[in-house]
This record gives C-alpha cells, sequence and structure tokens, in this order.
C-alpha cells in the first residue's frame, strides 16, 4: 500500500510538467532512402536521403527534441530561419552526361536562407549569425562569408517551405545567398553531419559511411542539409506547421577502380567495394518509420543487378525496392551489379539544357567575363540567370551585349522596364556586383552574356598567402523554369517531388594584377647590410687602439689607400692635439 501511495503521489507531482506533451503531443517522424543508378559513362550514382519531419508545437518553438536534431533547431529558432540549404561539394557534376541531379551545388561551400520579416540590418545581423553558427557545428570557414561575399537575390532561388507569401508580401528582401570556391571538404565536415542522425554512422543505411576515405576518392562528392518549414492541417491561418529537416549525400563513384572485369567486357562489383565495408550488416535504423534502398536502371545503359532478396515493386524509374524492414535474420542482405563497357562519348546524348562560363582577355583592361547557355530543346525555355563578381573585378554594364546565335538581343528585351532583372553595382571591399535576368530562349539556339571587367590593385594585405595561383570567383548560378522535357533527364527519388533544377557554371580562377612582394625583401636586406658594415666600422674605430708595429725589425706600413689615409689623419699634429 505505501508503495502504491508512493507512486500516486509521484505521478501527481510530475504531471503538471507533462500536461503540454498531452495538450499538444510532439510528433517527430524519420525515414532514410538510398538510391543506385547506373549513368552512361559506366559511373554509378548513389544517393543517400534522411528527411526528419517534426510536428511543431502551438508556439512553434523548439524546445524538446526526440529525432529532431537538438542542435539544428536551436540554431534556426535564434536566428529566426525559415528555411536553409547548405551544400559541401567536391568536384564537378557532369551534366553534359550525368543529366540533372536530385539536389546540386557547386565546387566548394554554398549557403542561401531565408529569415523572418525585418529591416536589412536586421537581416544581415541575423545572416551572419547563422554562417557562423553553421560554420562552428560542421567545422567549415562560413565565417568568410562577410557582407562583401553576400547576395540578395531577388527571384533566382525558389522556397521549398510555404513562404511563397511571405516572400510576396516582403519582396524577397529575406534571402540570403553566398558561396566559397575554395573551401575544401574533407571529413571534418562529414563527422557532424553523420551526428545529426538519429542513428549516426551506427545503425541504419549510414552504417555504410563508416569509412570516409571511401567515400572522398570518389568522382563526385556532395554533402547537403536542408531545413524548411510548411503549414499542415485545414485552415488557412496555419496554426500548425512542420519543420522538414534532409539531410542528402549524393556519390558518383567509378566502379572500374574497385572491381574486376571478365572477357565480355562486363565489371562486376559488390557494396562492399565501394563503402571499404561488408553491407550485409546493413539494416534499418528502429527509429525511422521507413528504411528503403532502390535500385534503378538507365533506359540507354544495359547495366544487370543482383540481390539475395527479390525486389517489391516499382517506384518511378526505379525497378527494384527492397524495405531494410522485411529483411530476415538469418538471410543476409547481398546486391552486386554488373556493367557494361561505357558508351562511347561521341554516342551519348546531351542534356537538353547546359551552361558555360569562361574569362576573355588578359592584363588589367581588356578581360572580360562571357556565359554560353545552350537550349538543345525545340521549344523554348524560360531560364533565370544570377551572376555574382566580386568587388576587385569592376564590371561596366554598360559593356554588356546579348546574342542569340550570334545575332544580338536589343538591350531592353533584356534589361527593358517590363522585363524582370536586378543590376547592383559593386563597391569596393562593401559589396559585389550582381546580375539576375530573366529570358526565354528559343528552341536549338545559344545564348550568350558577355561584359567587360576591369582588374583593381588590391592593398597587399588582401592577397591571399598563394597570390600567384590567382583568385578563385565563385560560379553563376542557372534556374530552369518546369519543363516535361527538362524533367526527364533529371534523376528522381521515390517521392518525385518537382523542384527548381539549379546548374552551376565551374568556378573562374583569375590572377590579379601582383605588387613585387620580393621588393620589401630586397629593400630591408640592403638597409641591414649597409647599416651593419657602418657600424662595425664605426665601432672598430671609436674601440680599438692602434699603435706601431714592427715586422722583422722594421716598422710596418701598410700600402692600402684606406689605410695610409688614417696614417696621415692620425699623425696629423692637429688630430693628436684634439685626441689629448
Amino acid at each position: 500500500l505505501r508503495v502504491s501511495q508512493m507512486w500516486l503521489t509521484l505521478l501527481l507531482l510530475v504531471s503538471p510538467g507533462l500536461s503540454f506533451l498531452l495538450d499538444d503531443p510532439l510528433e517527430e517522424s524519420l525515414s532514410e532512402e538510398l538510391t543506385f543508378t547506373p549513368l552512361v559513362d559506366a559511373k554509378l550514382l548513389t544517393q543517400f536521403r534522411f528527411t526528419t519531419v517534426r510536428n511543431a508545437t502551438s508556439k512553434g518553438e523548439f524546445s524538446n527534441f526526440n529525432l529532431f536534431p537538438k542542435t539544428v533547431g536551436q540554431i534556426v529558432s535564434q536566428y529566426g530561419a525559415q528555411e536553409f540549404h547548405l551544400t559541401f561539394t567536391q568536384g564537378r557534376w557532369n551534366t553534359d552526361h550525368w543529366g540533372y541531379p536530385v539536389r546540386s551545388g557547386p565546387s566548394g561551400v554554398e549557403l542561401w536562407a531565408w529569415f523572418d520579416k525585418g529591416t536589412e540590418e536586421e537581416i544581415n545581423e541575423k545572416w551572419l549569425g547563422l554562417q557562423r553558427a553553421l560554420g562552428g557545428l560542421f567545422s567549415a570557414s562560413l565565417n568568410f562569408m562577410d557582407m562583401t561575399n553576400t547576395l540578395e537575390p531577388g527571384f533566382a532561388f525558389s522556397p521549398e517551405g510555404d513562404l511563397h507569401s511571405r516572400v510576396g508580401e516582403t519582396g524577397n528582401h529575406g534571402v540570403r545567398y553566398a558561396v566559397l570556391p575554395r573551401e575544401s571538404v574533407c571529413t571534418e565536415n562529414l563527422t557532424p553531419y553523420l551526428r545529426q542522425l538519429p542513428c549516426r554512422q551506427y545503425n541504419g543505411i549510414a552504417r555504410l559511411l563508416q569509412h570516409p576515405t571511401d567515400l572522398y576518392r570518389t568522382e563526385y562528392h556532395s554533402m547537403g542539409m536542408h531545413y524548411y518549414t510548411k503549414c499542415f492541417g485545414q485552415g488557412d491561418d496555419c496554426q500548425k506547421r512542420q519543420s522538414v529537416l534532409t539531410q542528402t549525400l549524393t556519390l558518383v563513384f567509378n566502379p572500374s577502380s574497385r572491381s574486376s572485369t571478365d572477357a565480355s567486357g562486363f565489371t562486376t562489383f559488390k557494396l562492399e567495394s565501394l563503402f571499404g565495408k561488408n553491407q550485409s550488416g546493413v539494416t534499418a535504423c528502429p527509429l525511422s518509420s521507413s528504411s528503403t534502398i532502390l535500385v534503378g536502371q538507365h533506359p540507354e545503359f544495359d547495366s544487370r543487378w543482383k540481390s539475395s532478396y527479390d525486389p517489391e515493386d516499382t517506384v518511378g524509374n526505379y525497378l527494384g525496392q527492397y524495405s531494410l524492414f522485411q529483411l530476415l535474420q538469418d538471410k543476409l542482405f547481398t546486391l552486386a551489379f554488373q556493367f557494361p563497357p561505357a558508351i562511347p562519348i561521341e554516342n551519348m546524348k546531351l542534356a537538353p539544357v547546359h551552361i558555360d562560363r569562361y574569362l576573355t582577355g588578359h592584363g588589367k583592361k581588356g578581360s572580360g567575363i562571357v556565359t554560353h547557355i545552350f537550349n538543345n530543346l525545340d521549344s523554348p525555355i524560360q531560364i533565370i540567370f544570377l551572376q555574382k563578381v566580386p568587388w576587385y573585378l569592376r564590371v561596366y554594364y554598360h559593356t554588356i551585349k546579348a546574342t542569340v546565335n550570334q545575332e544580338a538581343v536589343p538591350i531592353h528585351e533584356l534589361l527593358g522596364p517590363e522585363k524582370a532583372y536586378q543590376l547592383v553595382p559593386g563597391k569596393d571591399r562593401e559589396r559585389s556586383s550582381t546580375l539576375e535576368v530573366e529570358y526565354t530562349v528559343p528552341g536549338n539556339s545559344v545564348f550568350t552574356i558577355e561584359m567587360e571587367v576591369e582588374r583593381a590593385f588590391l592593398h597587399w594585405t588582401e592577397y591571399p598567402p598563394d597570390p600567384n595561383k590567382g583568385f578563385d570567383i565563385g560560379p553563376a548560378v542557372l534556374k530552369i523554369a518546369p519543363h516535361a522535357e527538362v524533367y526527364k533527364h533529371q534523376h528522381t527519388v521515390s517521392t518525385n517531388e518537382e523542384r527548381p533544377i539549379y546548374l552551376y557554371t565551374t568556378g573562374l580562377m583569375v590572377l590579379m594584377p601582383l605588387p613585387d612582394f620580393s621588393m620589401p625583401y630586397n629593400v630591408i636586406t640592403l638597409t641591414c647590410s649597409v647599416i651593419a658594415l657602418f657600424f662595425g666600422q664605426v665601432v672598430s674605430a671609436l674601440t680599438l687602439r692602434y699603435g706601431t708595429n714592427y715586422v722583422g725589425g722594421r716598422r710596418f706600413v701598410s700600402k692600402r689607400p684606406l689605410a695610409q689615409l688614417y696614417r696621415k689623419v692620425v699623425e696629423n699634429r692637429l688630430v693628436q692635439k684634439l685626441l689629448g
């Protein structure tokens, strides 16, 4: 009886603290997905996808956590981030032959985010705080994304959440964008990435990521974290919201370097040869609601695969689906692939839309930036082009020229009063130049934008440690409007989400005018040498005592001019009187 009374008393004391859970229960869910897709050049595209969904409380605060990572929740709550997208990329995505990825990112680190309503100063302060917090979380140098490296895009980026109405009301001034093309990606970024998963790398499909050295020996490596909010339920007032956090990891393997080839030219490899671990130990994360492995088939590439389990059904472009919750304890799950020789490059079909950019000219003046946008479709396609030029490349906007198939486009059709565009001139050491235009590219044509730039002289303290290598210029961004033919070349996932396609150009390497960094060294060396010689002679003249030397019974007199001059000065009577 006393034990029952004690438990009843304890329940009454604790129940007030747990009442909020009964009034507004916290609901969170986790789903994990791994997809394999062969590419036409005998490469294997591997995509990891971890999605955590949290039904926010009525107050909309991040106060209690179950599956949703606490660090991310505290960061977005403190800095008022309604949505952010962070990617760490190593390598270049070959759009011409690989098609379009589900999520793409430029080489280096890219971050863009939306914030709550506020003034420009308040949003800038939140932006700097968000990047520093994420930089500390992922051990990255995001603090270099200062305001000189930050853009305010007008319409190039579309939110994935339900921010469309909010963006329309605030004029889209709540979005910030920055990229660091020189930031290297390594295992110190992967470790905190895995810590945000409920099962980490100890269970679920993330167990394949326990050997990071094998992950960074790939042709392409892109790791991303994407957070956004959306409404759920009925009504337009949006009383309840969902916070969605998607962690992605995209890898492109070259199986030929990790497999064996038979006499017919087919390459056979297993998962353990790719990830450096026996894949049979992979099971579903017990905290997830779904854990799926999908195997796809390229329509132009006759690849084969086999598994110890029969596939369940077909999902979209994927011919095999395996649920890790259906695995038997006494039967291991194995997966092996067999690839034929790669299709020759001349027989590969190019992507319907792709972009290219390069530098022209040389020296301080006469330089320029040229961008080509290729539309291989028969129908026109609408694009949005965003280019950031750092402040030390001064853009002459009056030299902007646009052509379609080498035929000039009137400037009012590109930057007219009825067109959507944004031109922001750069300011030395304060902000970068921004060019953002919307245009409809005709079918089977090449749209070209070129402009002249001038390379500025910098202070010697503004050069990097390796100035002779040059300055890295971030890539330009191309947003493609929804188009049925374009989506056919995109690698989809099981959810079949149709989000905008973003293409990135390669970065540019610009060699700025360099001062003679050896001149300070030469001046210091020459000055120190002169001072040392002068100081030594003066000290010798003031401290040494000179007398008459005799060699072989005769008085020794040096025949050197300096010694003869010194002897005459010393033997002078006036000098002797002065010296006492």
